[in-house]
């Protein structure tokens, strides 16, 4: 049976019961009607007639979903208020009847606790409790005088309540009596809200905060949310703030340690949330639905394709249709019939949804005649607002359902909102800046906003949340992002010496002044910015939104230009978070979301957000907030201080396509269930390929992954999500066979695999390691687990480690192990001159092996014992793509050297990196590292980069792998090990409790090594070699004479170059007289 007919039958019998207690209580007619008024009144006494309300009320919610989370605290205090009352009933009225058992029990009890004279105090303070429960207020919000109340915001303008507001059900759809039966529908449309005019009088209502009083955490200056009073604002304090070269340079002093926490004097007042005029609500009649219905239906059946409407939400600009096809019907099919569904409809406009993400229907959206509207506020007082701890929740808006849409600027960590002019992006980024302003003080979050435009947001000006004025000019935003980058190398560096990982950690283990505060910084607009200065705009950029999340600072870009040049690869690859927003054309959409969409918008606030970890996007009516909310937010502040600027189913659903095939195999994974399917006998593997969206509709399923064929099975894997994820640790995987089997000291775990088996593999027959995926995706969890795996079974006389690690924070904790060469390096000059005495050091190892006449380091060990061994070398690099920006010629050929020659030697490579794009993972590096694994990208370009195939775009985040072994064909999907912070700690104090470590700090301080090539070769003696080098990796072909032209030198100079460049491996032989040389490296900008 269906729930909806169970709550049916449940509602008739709750109503039959209501009206059967009603009858009893009224009259004294029937045996059973007798004895229940009996049992009622003797229980509850004259509380007996609010049982019939009771019972009426549950019938309601059965039939219409009337209560609500709201309505918690109100029916609580209500249950408090009533049983009070009994109990004084009771205790004035001496009659059984008066208070029921239930009043002379409370009475009774409260007279043998206080006495005859004490009862009605306690019972009155109870009373007094349930009244503020159900009010869900003070008793001085509801009782003391006005001007006692704290400032109200007031202005804040609350939209259209969106389902949950009424869900009407109807079992029968038709016209003028027609009786034809159709499949039950459930129509959810929103409450319509009394409008109120925000008179004098309301706007000095007292109403309760946005949050519950939270006690001020330790340490801190408390964050007041009762009553103040206050100042109000001077004249200096309203007027806009000028912006001079000396207010942006001051930033520089905040690198030094001033954009610490600084408690105030009087604590913080956060605003409330007060008397607001409602929104209007769309509004479509129950007519209009049916009659909409009707033609869907009518005209998908007029093609060919048999469909029910099965729910039906009403939302502020669009109404969806929830449609759920008949077996076997194709959703391209569905797809291609929107603008004869829009000429049926007579809708300007129609978008389609095939699938709804997680639900087994397809979506067709229609505008609605009336627009409604979602307010900051109707966000802001949603669970998922109020439930939040973070300080960077930030509202959104609310979907097609009527579902608020929030979000955690610390998770996401950036975000980029786009679209064309009038669209809604400035009022999206204004809905940003009010939801940080209403819940986070100066102490929390501090904003950084560049307005390009001028006109957006200079009333900010003198919010105490900012760093500095609201800036208008493209080298002020540019000197802001610079001081970003290195208030961020500040951070990891005052992080590194707390032991902290990231900014939570930090914030855990300090309090007060000594806190750091999270930075928002917000530009808006990106374009005008590029076009001032592109290069530098797009490298600080790609720097903060690689290396920043860590640190606290997140970015907000906005555009109404949405081109290439602006929304480039590169910050594309790594602001995975997106808001699109009506754009022109379908290109622009593709540009934000990766996908069309974006251009059947309606405007006005009409939006796709697409989350970090969603397959698709959702879309929404964007929050609204006015001019005069935000100013009211703004005064708010002001007045408190001034600113200071420093199984069956699948196989069911394939034969409905005319495929037969079984499933043979089910393997519960981690994360993922695998069901292995057999095809029949000429059955087209790629057929089955091309329903991975319709099986995704059928299963519900937010992402599927189809891999056809299984290597070394002749079935084809259909991947599931699970809905709840396990935990694969380090420890599950050392404890396998396949870990304690192994011989080799360079063993380490990497995870399990769909079917449950261990992922082990050995550095040495690898011999080198890419490990590459977007941010928060798992890439250095899984570089820990690599280090805890040899720090499990290695000894220092085994394998000696060097870490690079330029974001400071991930591996600082293993400093003081004895297997170090030298400490963990953050700077790239370090890494790179470790990286030459690397190679130096393959070298001498050489020398060393042919005087012994030994192949290679094991042959060698075998004939040698105690100092005279050679110990492994394993070198990690995290984050290579730093790296790479800063030395990438330099940097690509030594990694090329080391992956081409070290193996026998045994030094080995582990490279990771969060921007897999060709200038980080060159032609070079990847020819030479086959082994590589890739975590959760952004698009499938990034997966094509790291494995050469489709697939980590459908990855879900959070270990989720794909590993590629070199003699691998394809990659296996695989859970990462975990392993935390807690266990990497126990593994290094075991460590260091043995030995002290001792480093060889030559290594790394040896500045003249990087001027030095290759070994065995001449020293670069022209100053114009690195120029000559950019010109033929820009150009992608070399030659003599082209040289000679671009560089205005002589024939010998540029037939020197020529010749340093063919020896240091930069470009290929000679081919002939008049024809160009091969280059073994492009240049990022050509690539």
């Amino acid at each position: 049976m269906e729930p909806r007919i169970r709550d049916e039958i449940g509602a008739i019998a709750v109503v039959a019961f209501a009206l059967l207690s009603t009858v009893a209580l009224a009259t004294d007619q029937g045996a059973v009607l007798q004895w229940w008024r009996s049992a009622l009144f003797a229980v509850l006494g004259w509380a007996a007639w609010l049982v019939p309300l009771a019972l009426g009320a549950i019938a309601l919610e059965l039939w219409f979903g009337f209560i609500r989370r709201e309505t918690v605290l109100p029916i609580l205090g209500g249950l408090v208020i009533v049983v009070a009352l009994l109990g004084l009933t009771r205790h004035y009225v001496h009659d059984d009847v008066a208070g029921g058992f239930v009043g002379g029990a409370v009475a009774k009890a409260a007279a043998g606790l206080f006495g005859q004279i004490g009862t009605p105090i306690a019972l009155g303070a109870l009373l007094l409790v349930g009244v503020v429960i159900a009010a869900n207020r003070t008793i001085a919000q509801m009782f003391v005088p006005i001007w006692r109340q704290r400032p109200a915001i007031g202005g804040l303008k609350s939209g259209t309540l969106i389902p949950g507001g009424t869900a009407t059900r109807f079992d029968r759809f038709g016209e003028d009596g027609d009786d034809e039966a159709a499949e039950p529908v459930r129509i959810h449309i929103p409450e319509t809200k009394p409008q109120r005019a925000l008179g004098p009088s309301q706007a000095q209502l007292p109403k309760p905060s946005l949050r519950d009083e939270d006690p001020p955490a330790s340490g801190r200056a408390p964050v007041a949310r009762g009553p103040s009073e206050v100042e109000p604002p001077s004249d200096s304090a309203r007027q806009p703030f000028a912006v001079s070269a000396a207010g942006l340079a001051s930033a520089a002093v905040i690198a030094e340690g001033v954009l610490h926490a600084d408690p105030p004097d009087k604590p913080w007042v956060l605003p409330a949330l007060d008397a607001l005029d409602q929104g209007s609500a769309a509004r479509s009649g129950k007519d209009e639905l049916i009659r909409n219905k009707r033609v869907i239906e009518e005209t998908l059946s007029h093609f060919g394709i048999a469909a029910t409407i099965v729910d039906v939400f009403v939302g502020p600009v669009v109404t969806r249709y929830e449609l759920k096809p008949a077996a076997g019907v194709k959703l391209s099919r569905i797809e291609a019939l929107s603008d004869d569904l829009a000429l049926a409809l007579a809708a300007r406009t129609l978008r389609i949804e095939a699938p709804i993400p997680g639900k087994s229907v397809v979506g067709i959206e229609i505008p609605n005649l009336a627009i409604g509207l979602v307010s900051v506020r109707d966000v802001a007082e949603s669970a998922e607002f109020k439930g939040s701890p973070s300080k960077l929740t930030v509202a959104l808006g609310k979907d097609v359902a009527g579902g608020a849409i929030v979000t955690d600027l610390a998770k996401l960590p950036h975000l980029l909102i786009a679209g064309q002019t009038g669209s809604g992006k400035s009022v999206c980024i204004g809905a940003i800046l009010t939801s940080l302003l209403l819940q986070s003080t100066p102490d929390d979050v501090r904003i950084l906003i560049g307005d390009l435009k001028r006109v957006d947001f200079p009333g900010f000006n003198g919010v105490p949340h900012l760093v500095v004025p609201v800036m208008h000019d493209s080298p002020q935003i540019l000197n802001a992002l610079y001081w970003t980058t290195s208030e961020m190398d500040r951070r990891y560096r005052l992080f590194a010496r707390a032991n902290a990982r990231n900014i939570a950690s930090y914030n855990e283990k300090h309090t007060g002044s000594d806190r750091v505060p999270y930075v928002v910084f917000i530009i808006d607009e990106l374009a005008d910015l590029m076009l001032q200065a592109p290069i530098q705009v797009e490298k600080q950029i790609t720097r903060v939104a690689q290396l920043a999340r860590a640190t606290g600072i997140h970015l907000v870009l906005g555009t109404q230009r949405p081109s290439v040049d602006v929304i480039t690869g590169l910050i594309k690859a790594n602001v995975p978070a997106r808001i699109a927003f009506a754009t022109a054309s379908s290109v622009d959409s593709r540009t934000i979301i990766d996908m069309t969409g974006a251009e059947k918008l309606l405007g006005r606030g009409d939006m796709l957000w697409l989350a970090p970890d969603a397959a698709k996007p959702v879309r929404a009516q964007g929050a609204f907030v006015s001019d005069a909310e935000i100013e009211q937010v703004i005064r708010h502040w002001r007045q408190q201080r001034e600113a200071h600027y420093d199984l069956s189913i699948i196989e069911d659903k394939v034969s409905h396509f005319g495929i037969a095939a079984t499933i043979v195999d089910v393997f519960v994974g981690p994360v993922v269930t695998r069901y292995e399917l057999k095809p029949a006998a000429g059955v087209k593997l790629s057929r089955i390929e091309a329903l991975s969206d319709d099986l995704a509709l059928a299963l519900a399923a937010r992402t599927l992954r189809i891999e056809a064929p299984i290597p070394g099975k002749s079935v084809v894997g259909i991947e599931i999500p699970n809905l709840a994820i396990g935990l694969v640790s380090v420890r599950d995987v050392a404890e396998s066979a396949e870990f304690k089997g192994s011989p080799s000291k360079l063993t380490v775990a990497l995870g399990k695999d769909v079917a449950g088996g261990a992922i082990v593999t050995d550095l040495a027959k690898l011999p080198h390691l890419l490990i590459a995926g977007q941010t928060g995706s798992g890439k250095s969890v899984c570089i820990g687990a690599i280090l805890t795996s040899l720090l499990l079974q290695s000894t220092p006389d085994d394998v000696r480690i060097l870490i690079g690690d330029l974001k400071r924070v991930d591996f600082p904790g293993f400093n003081g192990v004895p297997h170090l060469v030298v400490p963990v390096m953050h700077d790239s000059p370090q890494i790179l001159n470790a990286l030459y005495w690397t190679t130096s050091e393959m070298d001498r190892r050489y020398r060393l092996f042919a005087r012994a006449n030994a192949r290679n380091i094991a042959s060698y060990n075998e004939k040698h014992t105690g100092s005279d061994r050679v110990p492994y070398v394993v070198f990690i690099i995290d984050e290579l793509a730093d790296l790479m920006l800063q030395a990438p010629i330099q940097v690509e050929k030594q990694i090329t050297r080391v992956a081409q020659l070290a193996r026998a030697t045994g030094i080995h490579l582990v490279l990771g990196t969060q921007r897999p794009s060709v200038d980080v993972i060159t032609g070079l590096i990847k020819a030479n590292v086959p082994a590589r694994i890739a975590f959760a990208t952004a698009s499938s370009v990034d997966s094509r980069t790291i494995i050469d195939m489709t697939g980590a775009e459908k990855l879900l985040g959070r270990g989720d792998m794909l590993w590629l072994a070199p003699d691998a064909a394809k990659p296996v999907r695989a859970q990462g090990a975990f392993v935390s912070d807690a266990e990497i700690e126990q593994v290094i104090r075991h460590w260091r409790q043995q030995r002290e470590a001792h480093y060889d700090l030559s290594i790394i301080e040896d500045k003249e090594r990087v001027r030095v090539r290759e070994d065995g070769g001449d020293e670069i003696d022209d100053e114009r070699y690195e120029e000559a080098v950019e010109i033929v990796q820009r150009a992608g072909q070399a030659s003599v004479s082209m040289l000679q032209r671009k560089m205005t030198i002589g024939f010998a100079r540029a037939g020197r170059l020529i010749d340093i460049m063919e020896q240091n491996g930069v470009i290929g032989p000679s081919q002939g007289p008049g024809k160009m040389r091969e280059v073994y490296g492009m240049a990022k900008d050509n690539a």
